[in-house]
């Protein structure tokens, strides 16, 4: 598929919200074009693109719908567009890291495990806790018995990003965003005239939909690299 109407670099991008709302169509259309592929020669491939892509355009949609919205909203639209980006790249390395994040919400649930129930089952559960930690539990004994241990800490981090190649995307960016998609003392009681100004607003849009288009741009490469018609 050709890439050609991707519009890539961040500060080529129109800063009039409306001029945007056009390549919103653009993205829907590659991403829409993307779920529908043949994707059957690997099904944990498979699983990670269209949870992943399903995730993105809904996503985008609410963005989109959002356009004029609050900057610390945009910022965490951009920051997850972001850390999606982090994630497939880092699933396209290799069959072992598809299966890895195929397998870490597992994880998840031992830490959900261990923060409800940290001092142990308490005396007085409700019928509804009950089934549920006794779901959870048959859930963790049989990943145990499967033998799946979870070595890796798969959350975005730096070492994720530089597993990824994005190393760079990580320095700079991803602090950049955590700024804004917290009450930071800057969002909180810098001077509004530098924190929520146009340029920023501007900056973070951009940024969104960069990623998005970088995120696009890099799947179908992958996939035309494994043979896969988009």
């Amino acid at each position: 598929m050709k890439t050609e109407n991707l519009i890539i670099e961040a500060n080529l991008y129109p800063t009039s919200s409306q001029e945007l709302l056009k390549y919103f169509d653009v993205l829907e259309d590659y991403i829409n074009k993307i779920i529908g592929c043949n994707l059957e020669w690997n099904q944990d491939l498979k699983k990670t693109i269209l949870e992943s892509f399903s995730y993105l355009l809904n996503k985008l949609s609410f963005f989109k719908n959002n356009i004029d919205g609050d900057i610390d909203l945009i910022a965490w639209f951009s920051r997850s567009f972001l850390e999606l980006y982090f994630l497939l790249r880092y699933a396209f390395k290799s069959d072992t890291n598809v299966r890895e994040l195929l397998d870490y919400p597992i994880n998840e649930l031992t830490d959900i495990d261990k923060a409800i129930y940290e001092k142990g089952k308490p005396e007085k559960m409700s019928e509804e806790d009950e089934l549920f930690r006794k779901n959870l539990h048959t859930v963790l004994e049989k990943v145990k018995s499967a033998g799946i241990i979870f070595n890796k800490e798969l959350s975005i981090s730096k070492k994720i990003a530089e597993e990824s190649g994005l190393l760079n995307y990580y320095e700079v960016y991803y602090k950049l965003h955590s700024k804004y998609v917290h009450p930071t003392p800057y969002l909180l009681f810098g001077e509004k005239k530098f924190v929520y100004s146009s340029d920023a607003l501007i900056m973070f849009r951009s940024l969104a939909l960069h990623f998005v288009s970088v995120i696009i741009k890099d799947t179908i490469e992958f996939l035309e690299n494994n043979s896969v018609n988009v």
